[in-house]
């Protein structure tokens, strides 16, 4: 930096970028960043903060250093919240400052639905006359009310319009099926539970090919009969050899020792490790021909690029974390998991007890599947266990 021989700063190119930078960048020996924090210090002369450029960005950092007198309150940022002042809320992102974008944002939401938040600044005042005793158990959810989707547990009730009219049409279809999440029943998906009974229609139908096999044992039910060999439990006669899925492997002699979670890897085309590669598999069914392995191998480029997509990942987190109006499609799952009421009728004594196995199973196995795994996915898993493998060194 021959302009400023005294000027001593970590990346030395910040300087008149264009961008005030506090700190040391904001010092007579860096020329106040170059120039660049001449018009901030002109404005806020007694703002010490470590990040000028934040200053009227549209933010509020309202628990901050930021929503001071000194800093103009944010540099305005915090005006209209400040309105609020005994509103205590707001999204906290890792570095501790207080994003409160809720506010009277055309949405009601519930955390802000107090009197010291103004009701969400008036956002929550429809829903308030409307619903005046409904309580749901997330109240930041509360626009998922009459949102054009059945939503189960508290939404479903006579205090919430039953989810704002959302749930009409399912009630008249099934008036004694509770589940938390309707949106499953007759998804094409079977789910355990008490989803599998004569309430739900067995699952809106999804189950009647399931409960032909009554003695099957599994997690995931919608794999039988999916068109891909699972082993274990599936593999079995009580499931019909997965619903017929696995005919082909069980009839070829080359494998009748090979004893895989899922025989439809074999000869796919990709290395898979552990008991694929041996000879009883064929070493993965001609996959690891040379008999080794590839599954732990340092291959750059895939580590490089989980890397990056690790880093993506969470910039698309912090993103979707603050504007979380854009993800309400995305977050019906995120509700609540398990089943309601429902039972089952005496005569449905056996799918009951197959729907406790299932559940039994679900909480007991994290890694039962729940749909086909690709090719993609497996690459995906073996690159974040070496990524998982380096970081631990």
């Amino acid at each position: 930096m021959q302009d400023y021989p005294n000027c001593t700063v970590d990346s030395p190119s910040f300087i008149g970028d264009g961008k005030c930078d506090g700190g040391d960048y904001n010092t007579a020996e860096c020329g106040f960043d170059g120039g660049d924090c001449e018009d901030f210090n002109n404005k806020y002369p007694n703002c010490n903060v470590a990040h000028q450029w934040n200053i009227g960005d549209g933010y509020c950092k309202y628990s901050s250093d930021y929503n001071t007198a000194e800093c103009g309150f944010d540099g305005g940022d915090c005006d209209f919240f400040n309105t609020y002042p005994n509103c205590n809320v707001g999204y906290y992102l890792p570095w501790g400052i207080g994003v409160p974008w809720g506010i009277g944002d055309g949405n009601c939401d519930g955390e802000y639905n107090t009197a010291e938040c103004g009701f969400d600044r008036g956002d929550c005042e429809g829903f308030n006359a409307k619903y005046p005793n409904c309580n749901v158990e997330f109240s930041e959810f509360l626009y998922k009310i009459g949102d054009g989707d059945c939503d189960g547990g508290n939404y479903n009730t006579l205090e919430c319009g039953f989810d704002g009219g959302d749930c009409e049409e399912f009630n008249a279809k099934y008036p004694n099926c509770n589940v938390n999440n309707p949106s499953s029943i007759g998804d094409g998906y079977c789910d355990g539970g008490d989803y599998n009974t004569a309430e739900c229609d067995f699952d809106g139908g999804d189950c009647d090919f399931f409960n032909t096999h009554p003695d099957c044992i599994v997690s995931s039910p919608q794999l039988i009969g999916d068109g891909s060999c699972d082993g274990g439990n599936y593999n079995t006669a009580e499931c019909s050899f997965d619903g017929g899925d696995c005919e082909g492997f069980n009839s070829n002699a080359k494998y009748r020792y090979c004893n895989v979670d899922h025989p439809s890897w074999l000869g796919d085309g990709d290395c898979d490790g552990g008991y694929y590669n041996t000879a009883e598999c064929g070493f993965d069914g001609g996959d690891c021909t040379s008999g080794t392995s590839t599954e732990n191998s340092f291959h750059g480029w895939s580590v490089i690029g989980g890397v990056a997509g690790a880093f993506l990942f969470i910039k698309i987190g912090i993103v979707i974390w603050k504007r979380k109006r854009n993800t309400t499609s995305t977050m019906q799952q995120e509700i609540a998991g398990g089943g309601g009421g429902g039972g089952v009728q005496a005569g449905n004594a056996r799918i009951q007890g197959n729907n406790q196995s299932i559940a039994d199973n679900a909480a007991t196995s994290p890694s039962a599947p729940t749909q086909n795994e690709t090719r993609e996915q497996k690459q995906h898993n073996r690159r974040f266990k070496i990524l998982t493998s380096i970081l631990q060194k």
